[in-house]
Formats: structure tokens, C-alpha cells, sequence
């Protein structure tokens, strides 16, 4: 994907910061489908207090690098409130507003360009 980006001309920077979107967003799923393949071995296998707390040891780690990960991916942590989006076009904020076009109401006296009167002579 950043090959294709970086050949279509995008600066090689957008091309990095994309690339590693890309990434540690599969890293961050991964570490997710890790912690349930964890909590599901340690329920149906054998559920002893020793296999809980390495569960709970595992799941304490993951967690951590996945909140780490995502403070390096989006520069917040997950509980802080995303900013603001930016205004995509700061000079046209509110649409402009609707007209009406009325037809022109045509009576016997009105002037027709399309069929001019006759030339006196």
C-alpha cells in the first residue's frame, strides 16, 4: 500500500504516517484477538487460581502496550476526548440559502423575442 501511495507521487512522509496507521491499527487488533484467545483457554481448559493469575498478568501487559500504542498512533490517550475536526473549507461555513425561480407570467401584451413583430413599412 505505501509503495503504491509513494509512486503515485504523495510525499514521503504521508506515505510513512500512513504506513504505520495501517500497522499498529493491525498490531492493535491483534493484541485484542490475543487477549480473548487468553480469556477463552483459560475458561475452557482449566480454571485454577494460578491460571487466572497469569491471565490476569497477560491481560495486564497487553493492555498496557495497547494503550502505549495507541498514545504513539493518535498522540491522546484513549480516554481523552478527541479535538475537534478541522473545518474542511473555513471561507464557506453556513450553505447559502435556497432561491425560488418563479416563471415570468406571459399576457397577450407581453413582448415575445422569439417571433419579433413584423417590420412596418
Amino acid at each position: 500500500m505505501g509503495v503504491v501511495l509513494f509512486i503515485k507521487g504523495h510525499a514521503k512522509e504521508d506515505v510513512f504516517s500512513n504506513v504505520r496507521q495501517v500497522l499498529g491499527q493491525g498490531i492493535l487488533l491483534g493484541l485484542e484477538f490475543l487477549i480473548a484467545a487468553d480469556i477463552v483457554h483459560t475458561v475452557a481448559v482449566e480454571l485454577t487460581f494460578e491460571s487466572i493469575g497469569v491471565l490476569a498478568l497477560v491481560v495486564l501487559i497487553r493492555t498496557f502496550l495497547s494503550f502505549t500504542l495507541d498514545l504513539e498512533l493518535t498522540g491522546r490517550w484513549p480516554w481523552q476526548n478527541r479535538p475537534p475536526a478541522p473545518d474542511p473549507d473555513p471561507i464557506v461555513r453556513y450553505p447559502l440559502p435556497r432561491t425560488t425561480i418563479t416563471q415570468p407570467t406571459v399576457t397577450a401584451s407581453t413582448p415575445c423575442l422569439m417571433n419579433p413583430p413584423p417590420a412596418s413599412a
